[in-house]
């Protein structure tokens, strides 16, 4: 937690991973201090919390327990700090539980500021997968193009649950 003043709004970030941590990034927000007062999590696996706990201090790593955990984290922001509400600003990663927990809790979150925000289109936009075949064509990629084109975009419903993935179609245009 830093800020230059604590009745300034508090801004709860979520960092992207997992295991990436954002608290390597504080010199570059440094100036949100004289605005907000910060926090930043680093969740189970990740960064200072890693590092104090090692791996046998994480406990389980699951979805469920990281959204679980960013309530009790919330709610111990919310009596240190002595604030009704807190801003929430995940990233990447943090963005697809972090729009659950403004959606299920607006209790405790005055605002949502999701930054490189994840979110899945669950197949109504096919602008990548028809990016990636443009450029898997003229890269000379004879199996990955056709191979790419039988996968298809991701389906309405989201990712494919077992079997090739569009992301590895993805992986390929980039090789």
């Amino acid at each position: 937690m830093r800020g230059e003043d604590r009745a300034n709004p508090v801004l709860l970030e979520i960092h992207g991973g997992p295991g990436a941590a954002n608290s390597p990034y504080g010199a570059r927000t440094r100036s949100w201090e004289k605005h907000f007062t910060l926090v930043r999590w680093d969740m189970r696996g990740a960064g200072l919390t890693f590092a104090h706990g090692g791996a046998d201090g994480q406990g389980e790593v699951s979805f469920e327990r990281l959204y679980e955990d960013a309530v009790e984290v919330t709610r111990h922001v919310l009596a240190r700090l002595d604030v009704e509400r807190v801003v929430l600003m995940p990233n990447s990663f943090g963005t697809v539980f972090g729009l659950r927990l403004a959606r299920n809790h607006p209790e405790l979150y005055s605002a949502y500021v999701g930054t490189d925000q994840n979110a899945q289109e669950a197949g109504r936009d096919t602008s990548a997968y028809d990016a990636t075949l443009e450029r898997l064509r003229p890269r000379g990629r004879p199996r990955a193009w056709p191979r790419s084109r039988r996968w298809g975009p991701t389906p309405a419903g989201g990712p494919r649950r077992s079997g090739p993935r569009t992301t590895s179609c993805a992986r390929a245009a980039t090789r």
